[in-house]
């Protein structure tokens, strides 16, 4: 079939058979994952695929990048933000807040570089609760932030300073500013 119908006989068969080969694995995906959604666990163990280049442990394909000046710098930018990060504290919790001293202490004596987010609440307002779930959510997911919590009342503000329609208040710090 030397020529261009032959040729595009043996092309459209080509991918008539990618085609049919695609669908079979699609297929067999599919049942492997309703046997694991019906509970089926493997009993044979795990064999890996030849064709599939194993990835090594050791240092031999780092060595073509060794002499490259880009990489160098790049390098050692990478480590200096490493440790920079590495130096900054880290939280990963809303911490409660019981006197006006403390709340201006754990202002007052933060890292200047760390952002300090003060949640000031009722807890008899379903939205101060609310916004509180969220911030212990997010203070979990956010290591790097400081969350601190305190009522109205642990403010020692009278209820009169604040209005129930402007609570809950978030008031964000940085530098003790």
């Amino acid at each position: 079939r030397a020529g261009i119908k032959g040729q595009l006989k043996q092309y459209r068969y080509f991918k008539r058979m990618e085609y049919l080969s695609k669908l079979a694995a699609r297929a067999e995906r599919d049942a492997n994952c309703l046997r694991i959604a019906n509970g089926a666990v493997r009993t044979e163990p795990f064999v890996s695929d030849p064709n599939i280049r194993q990835i090594s442990n050791s240092d031999d394909d780092d060595d073509e990048f060794e002499d490259d000046e880009f990489m160098t710098a790049f390098r050692a930018r990478r480590i200096d933000e490493l440790k920079r990060n590495a130096s900054r504290p880290r939280f990963g919790s809303m911490r409660q807040c019981v006197s006006k001293a403390q709340y201006i202490a754990a202002i007052d004596n933060e890292d200047s570089r760390v952002i300090t987010i003060v949640h000031l609440f009722d807890t008899s307002l379903p939205s101060s609760r609310h916004l509180e779930a969220l911030l212990v959510q997010l203070a979990s997911r956010r290591s790097d932030i400081c969350f601190l919590s305190m009522t109205i009342e642990e403010a020692e503000c009278s209820q009169h300073e604040f209005d129930n329609s402007v609570l809950p208040i978030l008031v964000l710090y940085r530098s003790g500013e």
